[in-house]
């Protein structure tokens, strides 16, 4: 559907003008159901430093938590929305999917195929229709007119 190329497009704006990890760019938007555009991304950010190796999770938000925290920020209900994404979710986003009610989900295949975690995604991702929810692997060009990078290997979406 052509909406799902708009949509990925403008996610995949998002990601690569905001990504701190260069090497694995990311981001994440909402679109309500019969809507023209995103109207939320989130993106990966840095929140603090820390020095530790071990807690050095805790420096940044994925794109999934910036998504949900600005959501909450807006009084935006994640309930109904379609979620668009260069590749597929995280642990963390398909709870996130689940537990607030989202309808569909898009990935784009070609940024899903050069993930370390594909495995793991499709997996999960898979079970995202037990909760009612369209799950969409968009096998296609977007047609992007720029580099992207996932796990270190650049294309053009």
């Amino acid at each position: 559907m052509i909406e799902n190329v708009i949509y990925l497009e403008q996610v995949y704006k998002v990601a690569k003008k905001t990504s701190i990890n260069r090497k694995n760019m990311n981001a994440i938007g909402i679109s309500p159901p019969n809507s023209t555009e995103i109207i939320l991304c989130g993106s990966q950010k840095k929140i603090t430093d820390i020095k530790e190796n071990m807690a050095k999770r805790c420096e940044y938000l994925t794109p999934e938590e910036d998504l949900v925290f600005a959501c909450m920020e807006r009084n935006i209900p994640l309930k109904g929305m379609n979620l668009y994404t260069p590749w597929g979710l995280s642990t963390l986003a398909f709870r996130y999917a689940v537990l607030f009610g989202v309808s569909k989900v898009v990935v784009h295949k070609k940024a899903m195929d050069l993930t370390k975690g594909k495995k793991l995604y499709r997996t999960i991702n898979k079970y995202l229709s037990n909760h009612g929810i369209d799950y969409v692997e968009f096998d296609g060009d977007v047609g992007c007119n720029f580099d992207f990078t996932v796990n270190g290997k650049t294309f053009i979406p």
